[in-house]
């Protein structure tokens, strides 16, 4: 509730001129709370008074010094709604506006799915800490602390530090639009988008298609929040690649479940590509269809250039059209491994097939698949594969 006086306030201040009177009563009736919040700036006209709750709607008849974004009140809205409440709006032309908002405080109003025990928290105000700043596995109140990075996208200031507040236990970066958030994805590569759809200049279904389009970004999870309802609305989300969902008004405890049960899923299918590529050097079961593009063409680039043994990682990501720490990035995400250890693997098991047909010595084998001294690909084989290549090579060809 104290963000719904919060923005009713910020309102007020917004349409009245300088030193205006602005006058804020709070009532407690017959288990409700009521709030009044009135001032004597430019006013509503009539006609509008049923549009100013929609997102984005802003009067032609207000003055454009005072002119805003059209967001406040909507928020407002779906926070009211959320807590059962009404609300009421007044206003004249020239002489000022008047807010009544109407919130049920007894436990009867709710079901107990819907109530939780208080706990006095400050209000989200919170800076946002810089990206570098966080340690792994600390715990920050009764918040476990993850190294995850989380990119929140949303024009709306006050939901934008509330999410940033509520997922501080992740590292966090924000961005108020589509298009400053896609330039943040593309430099700091994080592990989860969570956006808004409705925003300036790019919109988030925008957004996401960029993002699932882009095989440097296409591997990263995006969660869309939106006030649509409908079906087709829906499927316009799903259509564009997203990979959840969830509308306003929403609860925080439902979106902090869905935020980590999609890390871990990202996690799970890093996992198994990671102990599959030991076996097939193919473990792509899961993935987004350019992710898969993505590593048969690394392997491609890596298979073609076995025996150069000047092939790197920079040589890879320029193969690729990536920086460096993006492709590293992206193959820590989908593999959760190094470019240089798939490059490592690619080419031991190549070693082991070479050696299983017996027409190689060791050394010829070693030159064949890029290593300079055989000694480090005799060392690296046998870490491996538990064995030898001369082992390997004589005996079970199996690891």
């Amino acid at each position: 509730m104290d963000k719904i006086l919060f923005n009713l306030l910020s309102n007020a201040v917004k349409f009245s001129p300088v030193n205006g009177e602005i006058l804020m009563e709070v009532n407690v009736e017959n288990g409700e709370a009521i709030f009044k919040v009135s001032d004597k700036g430019i006013g509503i006209p009539e006609s509008d008074i049923e549009k100013i709750f929609e997102r984005f709607y802003t009067t032609d008849h207000a003055d454009h010094q005072f002119s805003g974004a059209g967001v406040g009140l909507s928020f407002t809205k779906s926070l009211i709604d959320l807590h059962k409440g009404k609300k009421h709006v007044s206003s004249k032309l020239g002489e000022g506006s008047c807010f009544e908002v109407t919130i049920p405080i007894v436990k009867e109003a709710y079901q107990e799915s819907e109530l939780q025990e208080h706990v006095d928290q400050p209000l989200p105000n919170t800076v946002i800490e810089d990206i570098t700043t966080h340690n792994d596995g600390h715990k920050e109140g009764d918040k476990e602390m993850h190294s995850d990075v989380i990119l929140i996208v949303e024009d709306y200031d006050d939901l934008r530090e509330y999410l940033a507040h509520n997922l501080s236990n992740y590292k966090v970066l924000t961005s108020a639009n589509g298009k400053e958030a896609l330039k943040l994805a593309n430099e700091n590569m994080p592990d989860l988008i969570l956006s808004d759809i409705m925003m300036p200049e790019m919109d988030g279904l925008e957004l996401c298609k960029h993002i699932k389009t882009n095989i440097i970004t296409s591997h990263i999870p995006v969660i869309l929040l939106t006030a649509r309802t409908t079906a087709e609305q829906k499927l316009e989300g799903f259509v564009h690649h997203a990979d959840a969902y969830i509308e306003k008004p929403f609860s925080i405890d439902l979106l902090t479940i869905q935020i980590a049960n999609l890390l871990q899923l990202k996690k799970n299918i890093s996992a198994k590509y990671n102990s599959e590529i030991k076996v097939t050097a193919k473990g792509d079961d899961g993935m987004l269809p350019l992710d898969k593009k993505f590593l048969a063409k690394s392997r491609e680039i890596i298979e073609n250039s076995m025996s150069d043994t000047e092939l790197s990682v920079e040589s890879l990501s320029s193969e690729l059209g990536m920086s460096r720490s993006q492709l590293f990035r992206k193959f820590k995400a989908l593999t959760n491994t190094t470019p240089s250890q798939f490059i490592k693997v690619i080419r031991l098991k190549k070693a082991a097939e070479l050696l299983a047909r017996k027409e190689y010595n060791v050394n010829e084998v070693a030159f064949m698949v890029g290593f300079v001294d055989s000694s480090h690909f005799i060392s690296s084989f046998k870490k491996f594969y538990g064995k030898t290549p001369k082992q390997f090579a004589e005996g079970d060809t199996s690891k």
